[in-house]
């Protein structure tokens, strides 16, 4: 949306510059967010089974997945930036 926002309205070099960077931005993080979406929507059909199996382990592998996910997210944040950079370049 952004990048249709620079196109459409921007009227300076600097606004048109940042076309490219901000659609490949919002590609990678809509890209990012369906595999997470698609990630947890396998893991529910699986909840009720391993919480009824064994709670402690449920809790531990739901604790390491969101650590894993929240380290997905602070990798992602500091690659677009870079990745806008380069873009605008």
């Amino acid at each position: 949306m952004a990048s249709i926002g620079f196109w459409q309205l921007g009227k300076t070099d600097l606004a048109k510059a940042y076309i490219i960077p901000t659609l490949v931005a919002g590609i990678l993080l809509l890209m990012i967010g369906v595999d997470l979406n698609y990630t947890n929507i396998q893991r529910v059909k699986q909840f009720e089974k391993e919480f009824n199996t064994n709670t402690s382990t449920f809790y531990q592998s739901e604790i390491e997945r969101t650590e894993s996910t929240l380290r997905e997210y602070s990798v992602v944040f500091k690659v677009i930036p870079i990745l806008i950079i380069i873009a605008h370049r």
